[in-house]
């Protein structure tokens, strides 16, 4: 997916996101403009989360091996469930955060 910069208008391809532990083990996920240098946060995370995140990624694996129909419904389900839920958190603390910081 290719992004263009607010400041700079330069074209870039995000490779990946760099991580940056702030206090009360909150993480700031976010990627920078080649270019530029300007960063851009696509998200932080606590430990509550990081923990749901992985608990997540187990259940993606159980989805890919399971064999019954039933089965990978049911977790299809709890994924896209933990997913929404993921997102809110993620946008509340995003928004606690702009706010502190700002």
């Amino acid at each position: 997916m290719q992004l263009e910069c607010n400041d700079c208008f330069a074209v870039f391809e995000v490779i990946d996101l760099k991580q940056k532990v702030m206090k009360n083990q909150i993480h700031k996920h976010y990627f920078t403009c080649p270019d530029c240098n300007h960063k851009y946060v696509s998200y932080y995370t606590d430990a509550k989360m990081r923990r749901d995140i992985k608990r997540n990624m187990k259940k993606r694996k159980q989805y890919v091996q399971t064999n019954t129909v039933e089965e990978s419904r049911r977790l299809l389900a709890e994924i896209k469930m933990n997913d929404k839920l993921l997102n809110k958190d993620k946008d509340a603390l995003k928004d606690k955060m702009t706010k502190a910081l700002t």
